[in-house]
């Protein structure tokens, strides 16, 4: 299954473990998270994966610490 990173638009290929999938991936070029669905060797829903709010009081709301 071929995938384009939605960062960078790298293209790269997942082998068929990842026919029936649910779940992250990351582009080996730009280092994104990518949250992927696949059935059946199909891509039904990529999109950026999102970053889990911060715990850290110190951090603002809204600021995601990489």
């Amino acid at each position: 299954m071929k995938i384009n990173c939605l960062s960078c638009g790298h293209s790269f290929t997942l082998d068929h473990t990842y026919d029936d999938y649910a779940g992250h991936v990351k582009c080996w070029i730009c280092r994104t998270a990518l949250s992927l669905t696949a059935e059946e060797g199909r891509l039904k829903s990529p999109a950026p994966a999102q970053a889990a709010p911060s715990t850290d009081p110190s951090i603002p709301k809204g600021v995601v610490r990489s």
